[in-house]
This record gives structure tokens, C-alpha cells and sequence, in this order.
């Protein structure tokens, strides 16, 4: 127990939070194993008077550092041995936990009973001044502010502090700490001062954040009956904790600490005065935010730190079921008052929209005697920054799901006082007023967060019904705005007024119109609500600016009756809108604006079919428009593109097919005429510079491949095609390959599934389209190498249209090798794909990124996108149709197919990284299947050409047992296919066969066919350096390990020695980038394989170089192993306790059993014993022997893990050549359970018996 508790100290000290969680459960284990209550209580004041002691410790520390010992400037190196506190006061918060947890469930109703109230006032007090600590180094104060609530108020100013810490060193960016502690350190002096810095600031804020939490266990007790000064004492530090942290994790632990008090407060055993302390609060923070005197800049983002505060005393509030709320509804009036503008600003807005009454505003009914009748803030007390952070608080609050019953009164008051922050001259104003606004839209109108990716609105959005009906004076304020918006846009047109002026912009304009876009459509019955909009939304539909003109469509199609004969019906809507664009001398403003809204209002129809029947001039004026009038370019390109658009969206929503048709032809023939007007135009790049040429050239490509799809891949219009993925100009040739690759999949699927075609039809119909998307990459890989230069100026090859033109070439080759298997199996992709053409593309996917001169057939691996994943797939069906081409004369292969198989490895290899997109690697993985490499057997496997391949195949052989772990599992699926495949070396390359899920059983059949398959050093080499690289970090971790158990091994030291003050590891270590990967596994398989193998493959037909290289593996792993079993068998001869045996730490027991068990197999198989590691373990065995004799079973059973000594046992026995010894080695490796099954007997090791 000792040495558990020591232990657990030295974790909880730890700057690595991890740690310190973890010592803070062993602590609260051992209290929790005390079965005495006087032995608890004993241990919780022991626990108390550490974590005070500690805590001092900790502020006599930071003292040092930051004032530097007396001198003038901080002495940051000191920071390395900063005692830390917070591991410990996590304990103590724990074990109260366990505390109230395990008397509530043996229903005891003694809670905390035995614990007095000295201590969780002792504990409180702690847990206080934890947190002064911490803010000294953690809060942000500026020159000559202070902190209220603290015992003794910090201040910046240096005569107010002698002796103490000073405030606002600089902490750097602490989220950033983990990414700068990657970066290496120029010296040892900077790494040194880098370790002391994170140390103080990650010690700091963890501080904060468990004081925080333990101190809001603490007063919560029901048990405890906390003084009415430490109350609000608690609750003030915390409100200044929560305003004055740079650190947005630790405010939220001070947030709830601070929710958790509040709501304790209600609680009927207080007096008075504390369950009115949260009021007190909220008045303490409204006070901040609102007096000039007190209002501050604020540390965090959209001042969350007042937020959070606001938000834990209003939660705190008892529900309405038990009390009337008072405290939500007075702290949301008030925030709203301070969220308008002053009064002055207020009186002249009522009288310019003739607000007859007091005020719109519901707020003023909420406010309390304590507003003294005024309903604005005065003039002279206004403070812009008092009005941001009051819109900041306000949506908080409005986003806050528990209070969404009390902000529902308000929401109207919101969007009033957003739409008012619009027009003020401060851009913090404007841009706080910007956030209220779309908090409201997501709480109240539509709660689709994506709705403006879709354009349309969801199904859960509000009604205009429902949302005026709730705000009755919303409807009117929102129409005098907009009125007046308009108005200011005719005067300024009228008076030709420049576009960028504020007054025409009227930035309200746009934020209601986004909110009538919002809005569920009209239905009937409800015209009178909407229709007082309606004219004004027309009139917006000529605005200047684009953005406004395009959400003012969307709102009409909401506010428009449907199929009524009301003037705001659909049909009458529509015929307005073509009655403007018949007009002659209409502005394009205009023109572009109608024809918005005749696409918005045939989208919002069921039946856009019937309006273009009915209304005989609206197909025609839209044709005339989509075809660029009729091809003379009258009008502006956005005017032909929204055109082209609403007749695109109806051809596809058709629903009688010679209606569609018609439609289709009609987009076909006006998308065709656009783009030959666009190339006409591209010749005259010099002179000619349209507004909206680009997208028009975008949306005339996608309209014509929409007009492709809708007939099957088979009557596909290749030419047309080609055209528009060659073309030169880069808009319509990047949207053709877009359009294109989005229906690829399911049109391929189609075009499997379709019985009712030939075979060869559909297969000429892939081959066919594949040459197109070949010719249009090989154009698009060749325009930097040909220097090639389009009037668009792109020099340069897009790598996004590349990389879905080769998408849409790989699903076109998969579904050949699945149609045409026949064919596929003679010839690989022969047909298909011309295989030097593909090659030199696939080189060139592979440098156009970086676009520097290379030799030729050499490929850059530096940079690995989506692209060379493409790339690298391309090349495996190249590889396949080269192998099964290859001419058998040639001795094996040919010099051209061992050079390229030697890019193709090296490629794969390379996009094997565990830190790139999984993409990748699933990439080299299907290649590996394409390419078929592995399965191939080469005629003269002993020529030159021949061993090269077969070194290949290795390579990729070992490539796919790593992708066998990989993290992702779509990666582990195609591993395991390829693996599943190979029975034995006569396998055929077509033949594929039903996989296990079960990665373990594939690993396992791998192996066993690598021993069969691949015989000889050259492998065994591999299989040992793999198992090298996995454990070349143990000596390292054993040094780690040994230094840090040092301190925990005497138990004699007290709590102040055990301070964790290691700085050999880093506080932010680096993750392991594949957690899936058991590299464990991998030694149990090499160690299995090693053994097995055939005696003839470790010495026959080898190298000499491959001899010595595996004979230096050998030895070198052997001498490795002997220098860890010395330093396990000292550890173990001092008697070790449990938690300091090295071989149960999880980053070292993998590394000694893999040791263990394969130079049991290299011993195994004739290796010899150059360093007495056999007579090492006969000596640990005889000592385990010996303890077993002398002390009981569970004694011994600590002393080392029971695999590590299992190994040793049969290591200490191993024999050449031996059935026996390979039998139990077998045995060792415990995770291949279908391998140690297969023994007969096995019942020997784990009883320690060293006389087998």
C-alpha cells in the first residue's frame, strides 16, 4: 500500500494530464480501500494537509521564477522544477465524489456525514487559494487593473506585490504548446527554457481547471453547511476567474464550477442572503458590462468569459414547475437594454418609423425597480464596447438549449436589436449585431445550420404565421426597415450616388430578406401576414448588389401564396417577372433580378411543367435569354446563366417525358451556343473582360454534361465530351469534369447491372469513353510541360480536374475488369488502356505539383496528394497488362518491365505512411491487387531480371502485411483480399476467393505462406528489422522508466519529495499515428515464421552479404536482449513492488516479450549464443525457483509479468532443432491463438517449473 500511494503521488505531480488523472484514481482507490471510517478520515486529512502544503510549494516557486530571485527579469529555467498541485486536488475532489456516490447507493442517507466541516472549509479555502495561484500566471490584466474576489487583489503595478508572483507573464499560445514542443529546439539552453515555460503554463491552467471543479464539490455538499463569506467569496473569484482567463477550457471548468454553487445556493438549508447571492452575481456582472468605469476589452473571443457567467446563474434558477422565475427574465431584459443603441439614437429611431407606442420592446416589462424607469441607456453612459459584449452575451444565451423556455420571450427583442446594430459606425457593433442575427436564425427560424449550402429551406423551419404571430411588432419594424432600405436605394439610383456608399448599401436590407428566405412557404389562408411584403421584395429584386437581389428571389418564392388567385400567387408573380423582362430600356439589375425569381419561384413548384405550358411567353424569353439572345450577346452573362439554369432544373424535374425532352433538347442547343459564343470570345482575351463570363462558362459545361446523363453511358456523345474536357477555356473544361465525375458511379453500376444490352456493346462502350478521358488527361498532365498557356492564364495543370479525370479512367478500368473478365485475364487492360501512354501520364500526375525538371522516369514522392494516389492505381493496371504481355524469352521479364515495377514498388512504398490521408494508402493497396505483381510467378526466377522481380514482389509483400494493421479499415479489406488469395505459388492471378473479416487469421495465413514462398536471408533480414524498428525506443524507455520509479520506490520520502520533476520525457508526447498496429503481433508472427521455416532456406543458394547482414541481426539482437534481462534481473533480485515492475509497463513489456521470443527462435534454428544469454536465464529461473519455495504463490507471482517469465523459461531450455522448443516458443506467443490451440500439450510454463 506503501508504495501504491507513493506512486500514485509521484503520477498525480505530473505535468502530462494523463498522468495526473491517473494518480489521482489510484489516490481515491486507496481511500476507497479503507474499510475503517477512522482510517479515511485520517487519510483525507493527510490528503488536505498535502495539497495546502503543496500549494504553497507551488506559489513559493512561481515567486522564484517570475521575479527572478531578486532580479529584474524572470528566471523562466526555474519553471523546469515547479512543484504541480493539480493531480492532487483532482484527488481530493474524487474521493468526496466516491464519498457521495457509494453512501447514496447503499441508501445510508449519510452522505459526507463522517467528514467535518473543518475540512470541506479547509478544502474550500484550498481550492481558493489554488486558484489565486494559477491566476497570476493564467489571467490577462492590463496596466494597472486588478482582479476582484481575490483574498489579496492582484495588480500589475510591482509596488503593489513585494514578494508575490507577478501577473501576465507572457504564456504564449497554450493550445499551441503541443505543436511547438514538436519543433526542435535550437540548443540546449532554448529547450530548457521551452520545458520551463509549458511547464508553468500547463501546471497553471490545469490548476485552475481541478481547483475549479473540486471547489464546486466541495460547497455542494449537502452535508456541508458553507459560511455565508466563503460563498461569496467562491462565487466572486470565480466570476473574476471566469473574466479574466486566456484560456478558453479553463473558463469552462470555471463555468460550471460556478453553475454548481449557484444551484446549491437554492438550496432551503441556507439563510436568506446566500440564496440571493446568485442575483448578487448577475448584478456584479451586468455591472461590468455596463459601467464605463468597470467595461473591459475581452480577454477571450465574443466575450465568452461574461457569457458563461450569465449562463451559469441563469441555469441555476429552480424550474418554473417549482417557482416563478424571476432571475432569467431580469438578466435577459437587461442585456437586451444594454444591447440597443443610447437613447438619443432610440428617440430618432421612433420617430422615423413612426413608432406610436413607448417602445416595441418587450424587454421594459422585465427590468426591475432597479432600472428607475429609463428604458434605453443615457447617452452619456453609452460605451460601444458595453453594447458588443451585451450582443455577445445575447447569443450565448439565445444558443443555450436549457434556456430556450426563457430566451423564447426575447428572440423578438434580439432581432430587432441586431437589425439596429446593422447601421451603427462601430464595425464591433456591426459585427456582434451579425452574430445575434444568425443565433436567432438558428434557434428560432430554421435550425438547419447547412441550409445556405442548399438553398432551400428545411423542413423544420418556422412558419411567418407563427413567427409574427409570437412577435406581433417584429412584422412592423422589419417592413419600415426594408421601406426605408429601398427608398434609400431609389435615391441613390436616382441620384446616381456611388455603389459603395453606406446609405445605399443599407445593410439591414440583406439580413431580412435572408430571414424571409428562411422562412416555411406560405400556405393558404395566410396572404395577410405575408403580403406586406411582397411589394417590398419585388422592389429589392432590382437592388444593385448581387447577394441582395439573389436572397430577395429566395424570399419571394417563400412569401408567394402557391396556387392561389391572390395577387401574391405564383402564377401572378411569374407573369410580373416576365412583364419586367419584356420590358425595352429595363436596367439589367432588373432583368437579373426577374429572372432570379421566376428560377426561384419553378423551384418551389411541384409542377414547374404547368407554368411554362400555361404561360406560352416564359419558355420563349427564357430560351431567348439561356441562348445568349438568340447567340448575339445582348445581355450581361449572369442574366444567360440563370436562364440557363431554371431551364435546366425544369428539363429534370419533368414529369411527362415530351415536355422533357423538348426541355433537354432546348438546354442542349442554348448550352452549346453559349460556349461556342464563350471560345469565339476567348480570342479576343485582350480586349474583352465580362462580368460573370466565368461562371457563365461554368454553367453552360455543367448543362451540357447534364444533358449527356440523361441518356445512358452507351449513347454518350464522346465527341461533345472531348470538347468540353480539352477546352481551352479553364471554367468550362473544370465544371464539364465536375458534372461529370458526380453521376460516374451510379451511371458504371448501371451499365453492370444492364442485362438488357450485349456484353460487347458495353464493354466498346467503355473503352471507347476511357480513350476520351485518357486523351482529355493526357492533354491536361501535358499543359506545363508544353508550356502550354490558355487565355484564362492557367500555365499550369489543374490537380483537381486531374484528379476526377482519373477518378472517372480508374472506375471505367474496375468496371472493365469486371465485365470483361475474359479479355482481363489474357491480356490485363490491353484494350483498354495503352500502356507507355498511361505510364508517362502517371509520371507526370506524380511532378506536376512541384514542377521541377527530373530525370526522366524518376517521380517525385515528396508531395503525396489525392492525385498520386490516382496516379499510383493507373500504374498497377499498367503493371498487370505488362506481366501478363511479358514475352518469356526475355529471361523472366525485360529490362522496361523491371524498371518500371521498380517506380511502381517505390511509389506504393512511399504512399504508406501512417500520417497521410487514409486515401492513399487505400490507393497503394488496390494497386498492389491490380497490378498482380505478388501473385506473379516469373519463368526464370533465377536470371538478373527475374531476381529483381521477385525482390519486388517482396517488397510489396511486406507493404501488404503493414496495410493488414492499417488504421483504416477499407485499407485492412483490400490487405486482406490479396492475402486471401495465396494458397501457395501456382495461384491463379484471376481468381479471387471469399476473405474472413478476421485480420488475426489472415495475418496468420500470410505468414505461413510467406515461410512457404519466400525462403532464404534476404527475407529473414526483413522480418528481423522490422521487429528491430519496433523495439529500438526500449532502452530508451527503460532509462525513462527506471529514473521515474526512483522517487516512488522509497516510501520513506514525503509528499514534498515527490515532486516529478523528470524532464527527460516532453509534456506534449507525440500520439502514435496508427493506434490499430499491435507491432506484438508482428514479432509472435516473425518469431513463428523464423521458426518454421524449412532448415535448408537460412544457408542454401545465399549472398555473402546477406549471410553476414542477418548474422549481425542476430547477434545484435541477442546482445540487446541480454542488457535488458541483466537490468530485469537486478530490478527483480531488489524485490520491486507490483507498480515499479518495468515489465508491466505498457511501452516496455511488448518490446521484451518480442526480444524474448525471438531469440528464442534464432536460438531455435542454429543461432548462436555469443553474449550467455541462455546462462542468464537459467540464473533468473533458479532465483524465481528459489523465492517459490521459500515465500507463497502471490508473492512470486509480482515479481515479473507471467509472459516475460514464460519466455524466460523457455528461453532458459531453448535447444537447436528441437520439436520441443518449438512447440512452447508456439506457446509464448500468446496472440496467435489458432496457432497455440493446434499443440497437443502445453502445461508447463506458467508454473515456473525450470526443469523442462
Amino acid at each position: 500500500r506503501q508504495y501504491l500511494e507513493a506512486r500514485a503521488m509521484h503520477l498525480a505531480s505530473s505535468p502530462r494530464q494523463r498522468e495526473a488523472d491517473t494518480g489521482a484514481r489510484m489516490l481515491s482507490f486507496a481511500y476507497a480501500s479503507l474499510t475503517l471510517q477512522e482510517k479515511q478520515i485520517q487519510f483525507l486529512d493527510d490528503m488536505v494537509k498535502r495539497v495546502a502544503n503543496r500549494v504553497t510549494l507551488m506559489e513559493k516557486g512561481l515567486g522564484l521564477v517570475l521575479d527572478g530571485q531578486g532580479g529584474s527579469e524572470p528566471q523562466i529555467e526555474d519553471g523546469r522544477e515547479l512543484p504541480l498541485a493539480h493531480g492532487l486536488i483532482q484527488a481530493l475532489r474524487l474521493i468526496i465524489e466516491f464519498d457521495h456516490t457509494s453512501n447514496k447507493d447503499s441508501n445510508s442517507g449519510r452522505m459526507n456525514e463522517h467528514i467535518s466541516n473543518d475540512v470541506f472549509e479547509q478544502m474550500a479555502l484550498t481550492c481558493c487559494r489554488s486558484i489565486e495561484v494559477s491566476l497570476k500566471v493564467v489571467a490577462d490584466v492590463k496596466e494597472g487593473e486588478t482582479i476582484d474576489g481575490l483574498n489579496s487583489e492582484i495588480s500589475t503595478e510591482k509596488k503593489d506585490r513585494p514578494g508575490q508572483a507577478p501577473l501576465n507573464v507572457n504564456t504564449g499560445a497554450i493550445g499551441a504548446n503541443g505543436m511547438f514542443s514538436s519543433v526542435k529546439a535550437s540548443d540546449k539552453e532554448e529547450e530548457r527554457k521551452r520545458f520551463a515555460m509549458q511547464r508553468v503554463i500547463v501546471g497553471s491552467w490545469l490548476l485552475t481547471k481541478e481547483a475549479c471543479a473540486a471547489l464546486a464539490t466541495t460547497i455542494s455538499v449537502r452535508t456541508f453547511q458553507a459560511p455565508l463569506s466563503l460563498v461569496e467569496r467562491t462565487g466572486s473569484l470565480l466570476i473574476s476567474t471566469l473574466t479574466s482567463l486566456k484560456h478558453q477550457g479553463a473558463a469552462f471548468a470555471a463555468h460550471k464550477a460556478l453553475q454548481k454553487i449557484a444551484t446549491s445556493c437554492a438550496n432551503s438549508s441556507y439563510d436568506t442572503i446566500t440564496m440571493q447571492m446568485p442575483s448578487t452575481w448577475a448584478q456584479r456582472l451586468l455591472h461590468e458590462i455596463s459601467s464605463t468605469e468597470k467595461v473591459r476589452d475581452s480577454t477571450l473571443r465574443r466575450s465568452t468569459g461574461y457569457g458563461l457567467g450569465f449562463l451559469s446563474i441563469m441555469r441555476s434558477e429552480p424550474p418554473a414547475s417549482v417557482a416563478p422565475r424571476t432571475l432569467c427574465p431580469f438578466i435577459l431584459a437587461n442585456v437586451v437594454k444594454i444591447a440597443l443603441p443610447p437613447k438619443g439614437d432610440m428617440e430618432l429611431f421612433m420617430k422615423r418609423f413612426d413608432f406610436h407606442t413607448a417602445s416595441p420592446f418587450s424587454y421594459p416589462d422585465f427590468l426591475g425597480s432597479a432600472s428607475s424607469g429609463e428604458l434605453y441607456t443615457s447617452d452619456a453612459n453609452y460605451e460601444s464596447r458595453s453594447r458588443v459584449h451585451a450582443l455577445n452575451v445575447l447569443r450565448l444565451i439565445i444558443l443555450d438549449a436549457p434556456l430556450a423556455a426563457e430566451v423564447s420571450k426575447f428572440v423578438g427583442d434580439s432581432i430587432m436589436a441586431s437589425i439596429l446594430g446593422y447601421n451603427d459606425s462601430s464595425w464591433a457593433v456591426r459585427n456582434s449585431s451579425t452574430m445575434v442575427f444568425a443565433a436567432a436564425m438558428v434557434r428560432v427560424v430554421d435550425a438547419d445550420k447547412n441550409a445556405n449550402r442548399k438553398d432551400v429551406t428545411s423542413g423544420n423551419a418556422i412558419t411567418a404565421n407563427e413567427l409574427f404571430r409570437t412577435y406581433p411588432v417584429l412584422s412592423p419594424f422589419l417592413i419600415s426597415v426594408m421601406r426605408e432600405g429601398v427608398d434609400d436605394m431609389k435615391n441613390s439610383s436616382a441620384s446616381h450616388e456611388g455603389a459603395t456608399s453606406l446609405r445605399f448599401i443599407h445593410p439591414p436590407l440583406y439580413p431580412i430578406l435572408l430571414l424571409l428566405s428562411r422562412l416555411q412557404p406560405v400556405s393558404s389562408g395566410t396572404e395577410e401576414v405575408t403580403g406586406p411584403f411582397v411589394d417590398i421584395v419585388l422592389e429589392s429584386l432590382h437592388h444593385q448588389h448581387h447577394k441582395v437581389r439573389v436572397v430577395a428571389s429566395r424570399a419571394l418564392a417563400n412569401i408567394c401564396s402557391g396556387a392561389t388567385d391572390h395577387a401574391s400567387s405564383r402564377s401572378n408573380l411569374i407573369s410580373s417577372c416576365v412583364k419586367i423582362l419584356g420590358l425595352k430600356g429595363s436596367n439589367w439589375n432588373a432583368v437579373h433580378g426577374a429572372l432570379l425569381a421566376i428560377k426561384a419561384l419553378l423551384e418551389s413548384s411541384s409542377d414547374p411543367e404547368s407554368h411554362l405550358t400555361e404561360n406560352n411567353d416564359l419558355r420563349s424569353i427564357l430560351y431567348w435569354y439561356a441562348s445568349w439572345c438568340n447567340e448575339s450577346c445582348e445581355c450581361p452573362p449572369p442574366c444567360v446563366a440563370v436562364a440557363l439554369e431554371t431551364l435546366d432544373d425544369a428539363a429534370h424535374r419533368g414529369r411527362v417525358a415530351d415536355m422533357s425532352s423538348q426541355l433537354t433538347e432546348q438546354c442542349d442547343e442554348a448550352s452549346w451556343a453559349v460556349i461556342s459564343r464563350l471560345e469565339a470570345i476567348a480570342t479576343y482575351r485582350d480586349s474583352l473582360n465580362l462580368v460573370g463570363q466565368a461562371r457563365l462558362g461554368a454553367v453552360a459545361s455543367r448543362v451540357a454534361c447534364n444533358c449527356s446523363f440523361k441518356r445512358s453511358v452507351q449513347t454518350l456523345n464522346l465527341a461533345k465530351l472531348s470538347r468540353l474536357f480539352q477546352n481551352d477555356i479553364i471554367d468550362v473544361r473544370l465544371e464539364a469534369v465536375k458534372a461529370f465525375k458526380k453521376p460516374i458511379y451510379h451511371e458504371i453500376d448501371n451499365l453492370l447491372n444492364d442485362q438488357s444490352t450485349p456484353k460487347d456493346t458495353r464493354i466498346d462502350a467503355l473503352i471507347q469513353l476511357s480513350q476520351t478521358l485518357l486523351s482529355a488527361l493526357s492533354l491536361e498532365t501535358q499543359r506545363f510541360s508544353n508550356g502550354y498557356v490558355s487565355y484564362s492564364g492557367g500555365d499550369l495543370p489543374h490537380p483537381p480536374s486531374v484528379r476526377r479525370i482519373s477518378r472517372c479512367l480508374l472506375e471505367c478500368a474496375y468496371a472493365y475488369k469486371s465485365l470483361a473478365k475474359d479479355r482481363h485475364d489474357k491480356v490485363g487492360f490491353a484494350d483498354m488502356i495503352p500502356v507507355e501512354e498511361c505510364w508517362e501520364i502517371c509520371l507526370k500526375m506524380m511532378n506536376m505539383l512541384e514542377g521541377s525538371d527530373r530525370e526522366e522516369g524518376q517521380p517525385d514522392f515528396d508531395t503525396d496528394t489525392s492525385v498520386s494516389g490516382n496516379a499510383v492505381e493507373l500504374m498497377g493496371f499498367c503493371i498487370c497488362t505488362l506481366l501478363l504481355n511479358n514475352d518469356t524469352a526475355h529471361g523472366g521479364g525485360n529490362h522496361e518491365i523491371v524498371r518500371k515495377t521498380g517506380i511502381f514498388v517505390k511509389a506504393v512504398v512511399r504512399l504508406n505512411d501512417p500520417l497521410s490521408s487514409w486515401r492513399l494508402r487505400h490507393s497503394a493497396a488496390l494497386a498492389i491487387e491490380t497490378s498482380q505483381l505478388i501473385h506473379w510467378v516469373a519463368p526464370n526466377a533465377i536470371s538478373q531480371n527475374g531476381q529483381e522481380l521477385s525482390k519486388a514482389q517482396l517488397e510489396l509483400y511486406v507493404t501488404t502485411l503493414e496495410f493488414l494493421q492499417d488504421d483504416d479499415p477499407d485499407v485492412r479489406l483490400v490487405a486482406g483480399r490479396i492475402l486471401g488469395n495465396l494458397n501457395g505459388a501456382s495461384v491463379n492471378p484471376g481468381s479471387t476467393r471469399t476473405l474472413t473479416s478476421v485480420p488475426l487469421l489472415s495475418f496468420e495465413q500470410a505468414y505461413k505462406y510467406a515461410q512457404e514462398r519466400f525462403v532464404g536471408s534476404t527475407f529473414t533480414n526483413i522480418l528481423l528489422s522490422s521487429v528491430q524498428k519496433n523495439i529500438c525506443d526500449l532502452e530508451e524507455n527503460l532509462e525513462v522508466f527506471v529514473e521515474e520509479t526512483r522517487h516512488s520506490e522509497d516510501t520513506s520520502k514525503s509528499s514534498e519529495q515527490l515532486l516529478n520533476l523528470s524532464t527527460d520525457r516532453k509534456i506534449f508526447e507525440e500520439e502514435d499515428a496508427n493506434p490499430f498496429e499491435e507491432s506484438l503481433l508482428v514479432s509472435h508472427l516473425v518469431a513463428y515464421t523464423m521458426a518454421h521455416q524449412p532448415s535448408s532456406s537460412l544457408s542454401l543458394g545465399l549472398a555473402a552479404e546477406n549471410e553476414r547482414h542477418l548474422l549481425l541481426l542476430q547477434q545484435g539482437l541477442i546482445r540487446q536482449c541480454h542488457a535488458v534481462m541483466e537490468l530485469v534481473y537486478k530490478r527483480m533480485l531488489s524485490r520491486t513492488h507490483l507498480v515499479h515492475d518495468v515489465t508491466r509497463s505498457n511501452k516496455i513489456f511488448p518490446s521484451i516479450h518480442s526480444l524474448l521470443v525471438i531469440c528464442i527462435a534464432i536460438l531455435a534454428r542454429g543461432g548462436e549464443d555469443t553474449a550467455g544469454l541462455q546462462e542468464l536465464a537459467v540464473q533468473i529461473v533458479d532465483e524465481v525457483s528459489c523465492l517459490q519455495e521459500k515465500s507463497s504463490s502471490s508473492r512470486v507471482a509480482t515479481l515479473m509479468h507471467p509472459s516475460i517469465m514464460e519466455s524466460i523459461v523457455v528461453l532458459a531450455n531453448a535447444k537447436p532443432n528441437d520439436k520441443t522448443t518449438l512447440e512452447r516458443l508456439v506457446g509464448c506467443c500468446f496472440l496467435l491463438p489458432r496457432l497455440a490451440s493446434s499443440l497437443e500439450s502445453y502445461n508447463i510454463v506458467r508454473k515456473y517449473d525450470h526443469t523442462i
